[in-house]
C-alpha cells in the first residue's frame, strides 16, 4: 500500500497548480546520462492533458534527467513554459534560460525530492522558483530557502532577482509545495521544522516575500525522504515520508478583513 500512495503522491509533483492550466504538463524521465550507459535511449516522457485527453510523448532531444528533483510549469493558456531538475532551468525550446544555470546546488539539491516549487502569479510575467539548500553533514537536512524571480515576459525568459535566506534553520527534507492564497493571486508555503512541532508559513506575492511565520502542531514532525501535497481548496496537506505515516494536515482558513491574510490553523 505505501508503494502505491508514494506514487500517487508523485504524481502529484511539487505543487498543487489548479484553476488553471499551470500543471498541464508533466514530465518524468530515466536517470540517463553519467548515471547510466552512454549509449541509452530512454528519452524524457512528456504528458499533457489538452481537450481533457492524456497527449504522452516520447521525447528524445531534451537531455535534461530529472534525477528525483524535477518539475515543469505551463503557462496561464496550458502551453509549456518551463522546466527543471534544480541544476538548470530551460524554456519550452529546451534552451537554458537568462542566469538559469545553478552552479552552486551539489548533489542533495539535485537528488532530493521536491527541493523546489514553481509559483506563477496570474495576469503577470513573474514566477518564483523556491529552493531549499541542504546542509553537508549526514543525515542532511533543509538549511535555507532562497528564491529566484524569472520573469517570463518579453523576448527573453531569465531569472533578474535573487532573494536569498528567506528562512535559515534545520528544517524537514524537501517537501516543498504551494497552496493558493485566499486572494487568489499569491501563494503560501510550508516547511516544517526538521523534527520540532512546528512549521514556518511563507507568504508569496508576485513582489518577493510578504510575511513568514512559524505555526505551531500537535506533534513532532520528524524528517525524511517525502512528498506532499495541497487540496485543490487549500483545506488539507497530504504528508507522506518515506517508510513512515501517511499524515493528514487540516487547517481552518479565515480571512482577517484588516490585512487579507489568511489565519492558518491546525486542527486537533
Amino acid at each position: 500500500m505505501l508503494k502505491y500512495l508514494s506514487f500517487l503522491l508523485f504524481l502529484c509533483l511539487s505543487t498543487n497548480l489548479s484553476a488553471q492550466f499551470y500543471d498541464n504538463h508533466w514530465m518524468m524521465g530515466y536517470f540517463g546520462g553519467d548515471e547510466s550507459s552512454r549509449t541509452d535511449s530512454f528519452g524524457i516522457s512528456i504528458l499533457s492533458y489538452f481537450d481533457a485527453e492524456l497527449q504522452i510523448e516520447n521525447n528524445q532531444e531534451i537531455d535534461l534527467f530529472f534525477y528525483s528533483s524535477g518539475s515543469s510549469l505551463s503557462d496561464f493558456d496550458g502551453n509549456q513554459l518551463l522546466f527543471s531538475n534544480n541544476l538548470e532551468i530551460r524554456d519550452a525550446e529546451d534552451q537554458v534560460i537568462l542566469n538559469g544555470t545553478f552552479e552552486s546546488n551539489g548533489d542533495p539539491e539535485k537528488i532530493l525530492p521536491q527541493s523546489f516549487v514553481c509559483l506563477p502569479f496570474d495576469f503577470t510575467d513573474i514566477v518564483q522558483y523556491v529552493q531549499m539548500t541542504y546542509t553537508d553533514d549526514f543525515p542532511r537536512l533543509g538549511k535555507s530557502l532562497s528564491s529566484s524571480i524569472i520573469r517570463t515576459g518579453g523576448t527573453t525568459i531569465g531569472i533578474f532577482e535573487q532573494i536569498d535566506n528567506i528562512l535559515i534553520d534545520s528544517l524537514s527534507v524537501g517537501q516543498l509545495t504551494g497552496c493558493r492564497h485566499a486572494n487568489g493571486r499569491d501563494w503560501w508555503l510550508l516547511a516544517a521544522k526538521a523534527n520540532k512541532a512546528f512549521a514556518y508559513s511563507v507568504l508569496l506575492n508576485s513582489n518577493g516575500v510578504a510575511v513568514v511565520d512559524t505555526m505551531e502542531v500537535a506533534y513532532s514532525l520528524r524528517s525524511g525522504l517525502g512528498q506532499s501535497v495541497f487540496s485543490p481548496n487549500g483545506k488539507t496537506l497530504s504528508d507522506l515520508i518515506y517508510w513512515q505515516d501517511l499524515t493528514i494536515w487540516i487547517f481552518s482558513i479565515l480571512i482577517d478583513v484588516k490585512d487579507n491574510y489568511p489565519i492558518i490553523d491546525k486542527l486537533p
